[in-house]
């Protein structure tokens, strides 16, 4: 499913089932003007049933992307488990860069911000588009149960 950024797409994107999934890898790929990050993860359907879905998040036409990766900390999961996320239309740093340059220019697109549990890492991305695919069909989730 391919999605324009409007506010239906980020009210989607805020919705998915995000806390607890896992993230398995993250793409950076700049070539011949693909500006996209790639996220593959094992996405919740449903956090009260702990099934997931392998899935591929594609976001497209990135004009800004933000890291910070904290490594050597032991994972509590076969990857890295999510927060929580944001997503929004005000990316500050992207608004104050771009206002000179062209208002309308930040219309199209959307701020979204990965947050991993076990190390406090972050993802920050400001992009146009949207790509969600699923690879496998849903089964077990493979995190670890909750610590309550």
């Amino acid at each position: 499913m391919k999605i324009t950024v409007n506010k239906g797409a980020i009210d989607y994107l805020n919705t998915l089932s995000w806390h607890d999934s896992v993230l398995q890898k993250i793409e950076f790929v700049r070539t011949a003007s693909r500006d996209q990050v790639i996220l593959e993860l094992n996405l919740l359907t449903d956090w009260e049933t702990q099934v997931s879905i392998l899935s591929r998040l594609i976001f497209k036409n990135c004009v800004s992307t933000k890291a910070n990766m904290n490594w050597g900390i032991i994972c509590m999961s076969d990857g890295e488990m999510i927060d929580h996320i944001e997503c929004n239309d005000q990316d500050p740093y992207i608004l104050n860069s771009f206002q000179d340059y062209n208002k309308n220019l930040m219309t199209e697109y959307a701020y979204f911000k990965l947050t991993m549990a076990s190390t406090g890492s972050t993802l920050e991305l400001t992009f146009n588009e949207f790509e969600l695919i699923s690879l496998d069909n849903t089964k077990e989730h493979n995190a670890p149960p909750p610590l309550f």
